[in-house]
């Protein structure tokens, strides 16, 4: 179960998963640098995020890390710029990291990779472990895509 999402608000995979928490009521939140800086202008108020005393993005990623529990980067390929510095806080803070490289993994086997996990009995309502398993097929149809995202993230909602 998710239990916050954390961002640093920035376009595509950032913004996306601060939509589906809006879209789903999932609790959000993280740093942004001053300014409410984005690539592309400041970041709307809907989204609670805190503002850093400063404008700079490393030290937003690196507040970003400190303050979630693990870190989801999804690439295509070699990890460049902000995504590869994000991956060295991940492992400077000792932090949990799932990297998935769309290029190795598609995106049905990549949402294929559920451990052994705690879930609940819906009958009894007692916790219990999950085993593992393999979900063969996964797929997101056009239809809730558009419910979720308007079209703007694309493959990156598979991933939420």
């Amino acid at each position: 179960m998710i239990k916050k999402i954390i961002s640093g608000g920035q376009t595509g995979a950032d913004r996306a998963a601060l939509d589906v928490a809006l879209k789903f009521d999932i609790p959000h939140g993280g740093w942004i640098p001053k300014g409410r800086k984005t690539e592309k202008g400041p970041l709307p108020e809907k989204y609670q995020l805190h503002v850093m005393p400063t404008d700079s993005y490393p030290a937003r990623t690196e507040q970003n890390v400190i303050d979630s529990d693990g870190t989801l980067i999804v690439v295509r390929g070699k990890l460049i710029g902000g995504t590869d510095y994000t991956r060295q806080m991940t492992l400077k803070h000792k932090k949990q990291l799932l990297g998935i490289d769309l290029n190795l993994t598609g995106h049905f086997d990549a949402a294929s990779l559920k451990r052994e996990r705690l879930g609940r009995n819906p009958s009894t309502g007692e916790d219990m472990m999950l085993a593992p398993r393999r979900v063969v097929t996964f797929k997101c149809s056009g239809v809730m895509k558009k419910k979720i995202n308007g079209e703007k993230y694309g493959l990156r909602l598979y991933f939420l």
